[in-house]
């Protein structure tokens, strides 16, 4: 008899346990989809679509990075037109209820951000972007392989901000290249 009362609360027990553990792994799991760091649509939501490029057709757009200055927040998306694997940036501003488009670049022209912003903000940019890229890469090391023969040729274009942001994460860029302005 006292063997069949341990073997219910040892079942209860585990099921009790078994409760608890689907309970914190949801409460873990919403806790990061809604935070901040890992929510774009909460980001996404306080951008209106009327600030985004128009006469693109309907883009789907990726948060990237946001800088904070002052009052101001400027947020570096990914966008992508329909159809397109290969997204392009666009750049806004946010102050109050207002919304203001400051870069957009279809055609992935080399365009450094700070002709639109100031160079603080363009280096903070430019670093945001560049651990977007590590991370959606998967890692330094695999950013850094496709990025090493690009580092070496000084025909590529980078601008001062990306310079600055790969010094920031410690990538070796030769000094053969040289920011364009």
């Amino acid at each position: 008899m006292a063997s069949v009362v341990l073997k219910k609360r040892t079942r209860l027990l585990q099921f009790s346990w078994g409760l608890l553990t689907a309970l914190l792994v949801y409460l873990v799991s919403e806790l990061l989809i809604n935070s901040p760091a890992f929510s774009q649509s909460s980001r996404m939501a306080e951008i209106p679509s009327s600030c985004l490029p128009v006469g693109l057709g309907t883009l789907r757009t990726e948060f990237v990075t946001e800088v904070r200055e002052d009052d101001i927040k400027y947020r570096l998306l990914d966008a992508y037109l329909p159809g397109d694997a290969m997204p392009f940036s666009v750049l806004v501003s946010l102050k109050d209820e207002r919304c203001e488009l400051l870069y957009s670049n279809p055609m992935n022209d080399f365009y450094p951000y700070s002709r639109v912003v100031k160079q603080s903000v363009a280096r903070q940019l430019a670093l945001g972007e560049l651990r977007y890229s590590i991370n959606k890469a998967g890692g330094i090391d695999k950013f850094r392989s496709t990025l090493q023969p690009s580092l070496k040729d000084s025909s590529w274009q980078f601008s001062e901000e990306d310079l600055w942001a790969f010094k920031q994460v410690g990538i070796a860029v030769s000094t053969s290249v040289k920011a364009l302005q």
